[in-house]
């Protein structure tokens, strides 16, 4: 946690100090190239995209202008906050005459954006008050420190493969492996649920490849309270497990996740609008459908989901 005094006199230095002063965090090939063309005054004003970035191994999301700089919204920069703190933010940047921009957002609505420079002054001013949650502490004392800031295209191998990949062992006992049945999802997908002392799981980089997305997602969950909020509200765990199962007279290690945390997943994206979590959810519920016919005529055929 960045220590930073919360006396008066450290209020009165930040409030002299120009946002030229701050640390500049973005990497090289991240710099304004021409910032000037990117100034309140122009007749069109500048285009952003949505990514999530990367500095000292925590995520956050953040828009990209087209020159490469990196700029927050009010809610990117100030989450969870209520109105009081909104306004003294507000109150603050203006005061200090930190730098904001007008810019369009992907929606097509013009809004107001904040470089990292104004952040780093906001975030440092919340701090010295105990106002700032945890991950923006972290995040500040990455940004103060210059930690580069990446997106996830940059990404060491290290940094993206956290979560283990399938991997073949030997020394496993098949007695105890789990049994794979693999499930036909539409005419060119299936999935492989693993079936072990009767409960269902799905290994974690086939879970999140039907979705079209990295399991790193899964590692950055730890950094969105809000996220694992409305996961936990849907049923999600979080529990992984490392399963070993049989496969083409070959014994894998896996991790997954049970079938209760993938639905609670995929409903989450669905409801995000990812077209490929809404196919699964309604594959899903054909087959459930088709299931509970057989068990109705022969409840032995098909193990209970735990």
């Amino acid at each position: 946690m960045l220590a930073i005094s919360g006396n008066t006199g450290f209020l009165r230095w930040i409030a002299k100090i120009s946002y030229q002063s701050f640390p500049r965090t973005t990497v090289a090939s991240m710099e304004p190239k021409d910032y000037t063309a990117y100034t309140q005054s122009s007749v069109s004003k500048p285009t952003v995209k949505l990514k999530r970035f990367w500095c000292n191994n925590i995520s956050f999301l953040a828009y990209q202008l087209r020159n490469g700089q990196i700029v927050l919204s009010e809610n990117q920069m100030v989450p969870q906050a209520n109105s009081d703190i909104k306004k003294f933010v507000k109150t603050f940047i203006r005061e200090n005459k930190l730098k904001t921009l007008s810019a369009m957002l992907p929606n097509r609505s013009i809004s107001t954006v904040y470089p990292l420079q104004t952040v780093t002054a906001v975030w440092s001013n919340l701090n010295s008050t105990e106002q700032l949650p945890l991950r923006e502490k972290k995040l500040l004392a990455s940004f103060l420190s210059e930690q580069p800031i990446e997106d996830k295209k940059t990404l060491s191998g290290k940094q993206a493969c956290c979560i283990n990949s399938k991997a073949e062992v030997t020394d496993a006992d098949p007695r105890f492996a789990a049994t794979v049945v693999k499930i036909k999802l539409t005419k060119t997908t299936q999935i492989n649920i693993l079936v072990f002392f009767n409960s269902y799981y799905i290994e974690i980089y086939e879970g999140f490849q039907q979705l079209g997305t990295e399991p790193t997602w899964l590692e950055e969950l730890h950094d969105s309270e809000r996220r694992k909020k409305t996961l936990r509200q849907k049923g999600f765990s979080g529990e992984i497990k490392t399963i070993d199962y049989q496969d083409n007279d070959k014994i894998w290690r896996v991790q997954a996740l049970s079938i209760l945390d993938w639905i609670s997943i995929w409903t989450y994206f669905a409801a995000k609008g990812n077209t490929k979590a809404i196919e699964l959810l309604q594959s899903l519920a054909i087959l459930n459908i088709d299931r509970r016919v057989k068990t109705t005529f022969c409840p032995k055929v098909v193990a209970t989901a735990a």
